[in-house]
């Protein structure tokens, strides 16, 4: 992300250096809380439920009225570790990764990098651009909510931002039981900083995985000079003969399958309606369609629906 901060050509020089500077003030909590205090309680387990629940919740309003006034812990969690999910928090300016995330189908250490970075990776590329979405462009590199972009730059933002709802206006949304019938079309305007993440973040994933394979050439080139077997990566001899041109498109295949789904047509005009998150099809599509690399690295032909002339990108 620090190099696409530094090379994004609308930037000014004073609010791309608070961009970097906010980038580096980042933190992250992967897998779950390491503090020692989680459950001083104690419940049982031939009560009620609602008493037990009284219980739980009783120590949380305490708890909560305990740190008023008191500094802020980034350390704290609001999530299970066991949730299958992951978030940007923009008053901690912090990404958050749960250990329920951190496994198949999104992760596994000794499958192909591609699958990973294509999964995984593009998560956590998707987190950290919301630092710098729609809504989180407002908040500061210490979390708190004050405009930090010149007026030239912030208007630039807005300009490229309306690229991204012109285009998600005209994704028709179809059902999946018959795809002739239109549903709705998406909603730019409302999945605008979900677009926005999610656009940066396959554009992340994808720069960080070719330095990750870069970096793995050259550890295998050493090994080979000194006549050992010894390498740092999990790849087995087989994916390590892996044709490059082929690992690429595993790694978009790989992001497609995360968004796999099918809903029914009360469910999809619900989302339409509600939830800030494109549908799956265009966060597939419609990410994918605004990457020179996918359009590369599937040799698209110029104008063709998943190589438009005109592609949308903010990050």
């Amino acid at each position: 992300m620090q190099k696409n901060l530094k090379q994004v050509d609308w930037l000014d020089e004073p609010t791309r250096q608070a961009a970097v500077e906010k980038l580096g003030n980042m933190t992250n909590l992967i897998g779950y809380s390491t503090l020692s205090e989680h459950f001083p309680f104690e419940l049982r387990g031939d009560a009620l439920l609602a008493d037990n629940m009284r219980i739980i919740m009783e120590y949380q309003f305490n708890r909560a009225i305990r740190q008023i006034g008191g500094p802020v812990n980034r350390n704290e969690w609001a999530m299970s570790s066991a949730e299958v999910d992951a978030y940007y928090h923009p008053t901690m300016n912090q990404i958050v990764f749960p250990a329920g995330i951190l496994q198949t189908p999104f992760f596994a250490f000794e499958r192909h990098p591609a699958r990973n970075f294509g999964s995984i990776g593009f998560i956590i590329g998707h987190e950290i651009t919301h630092g710098f979405d729609a809504s989180g462009r407002y908040y500061a590199n210490d979390g708190n909510l004050r405009n930090w972009w010149s007026n030239d730059t912030a208007q630039k933002f807005s300009q490229r931002a309306d690229c991204l709802i012109k285009q998600y206006d005209s994704f028709a949304v179809t059902s999946d039981a018959d795809q002739d019938k239109v549903l709705g079309h998406v909603n730019g305007n409302y999945t605008l900083s979900e677009n926005i993440a999610d656009n940066g973040g396959l554009k992340l994933s994808f720069s960080a995985y070719q330095t990750y394979i870069t970096k793995q050439a050259r550890e295998l080139s050493q090994v080979r000079e000194a006549e050992t077997t010894e390498l740092t990566s999990p790849m087995s001899q087989v994916e390590r003969s892996l044709p490059a041109e082929v690992a690429d498109r595993l790694f978009f295949i790989s992001f497609a399958q995360t968004f796999c789904e099918k809903s029914s047509d009360t469910v999809m005009i619900q989302r339409l309606a509600t939830d800030p998150h494109s549908p799956e099809r265009w966060r597939i599509n419609g990410v994918a369609s605004n990457s020179r690399d996918f359009a590369r690295v599937f040799s698209c032909p110029a104008s063709s629906p998943m190589n438009p002339k005109t592609k949308c990108q903010l990050w």
